[in-house]
């Protein structure tokens, strides 16, 4: 078995393009070893040939799966990485993120077990923390505006978390490893201990909301997210989901839907 300090679990879904900068930004600000396993979602023959071509100039695990969404894909490549490396740390990161600052051993030991790092987008937004506390009020009126496709009980329960977000910086302005209730999902670092803990996304999971999955999971082995501010990423994407767009909302209601009814109604999934 290989011993890394970190590796990157990488999920590909054609933008293999992206991967460039992510490889220079690795080079450039990772102060350990480390190894990228590149996690490509089957879109087409051509693609996936170019995707693989890179990953082995580059040095690079590849492994092609078919595109099952985010749970799935990124659950194969931490299975890959727990089977073939000795790591300290796995970083969960999409091909359009941009690390801006160094990272090393130290650091992210001195952080914890799960780390959020501010990731800034090209827009200027923080999106990290997804959710800073814990909110029941806020789930329900998600679940309720989306059940009934009441678009503003959904819209509330966002701008109830933003005003939570902005007690949470004032509250925590001279902190500098506040804990955090959710974390975004296009970069987050774990422990080998966490992931060791039989961690699995929910496959289920196409896209959407994984981030309160993620939260719900951490939460149940007693593993507090830590933001790090100092960890600086930037995001190529927006990242913001619109509630009124007609070909991302079922997809939003879905996604919503199943994790409230699974993690918070039926409570049917492992603690």
């Amino acid at each position: 078995m290989n011993q890394v300090d970190i590796v990157f679990v990488v999920l590909v879904y054609r933008n293999f393009a992206d991967l460039k900068d992510l490889k220079e930004s690795i080079q450039s600000n990772v102060d350990c070893t480390s190894k990228v396993v590149v996690v490509d979602a089957y879109y087409d023959d051509s693609t996936s040939s170019t995707i693989r071509e890179y990953a082995k100039n580059n040095n690079y695990e590849y492994l092609l799966i078919e595109n099952k969404g985010y749970g799935y894909g990124n659950n194969i490549g931490i299975k890959f990485a727990m089977e073939h490396f000795d790591f300290q740390y796995i970083v969960v990161c999409n091909p359009d993120t941009i690390i801006k600052t160094n990272i090393s051993i130290k650091q992210l030991k001195r952080s914890g077990s799960c780390i959020a790092p501010r990731i800034i987008t090209s827009r200027g937004k923080n999106q990290n923390p997804f959710w800073p506390y814990k909110s029941k009020l806020i789930e329900l009126l998600m679940y309720l505006g989306y059940k009934h496709d009441l678009i503003s009980l959904v819209y509330l329960g966002v701008l109830i978390n933003k005003l939570y977000r902005l007690i949470f910086f004032i509250a925590n302005r001279n902190s500098n490893l506040p804990r955090i209730y959710a974390c975004h999902g296009s970069f987050l670092i774990m422990s080998k201990e966490i992931v060791s803990k039989n961690f699995k996304y929910d496959d289920e999971m196409f896209l959407f909301f994984e981030e309160a999955v993620h939260a719900y999971l951490m939460d149940c082995k007693n593993a507090p997210i830590i933001y790090d501010k100092n960890i600086k990423v930037y995001h190529k994407e927006d990242g913001s989901m619109s509630l009124v767009n007609f070909e991302e909302y079922p997809y939003l209601k879905q996604s919503y839907m199943y994790y409230y009814n699974e993690y918070n109604l039926n409570k049917t999934k492992e603690r």
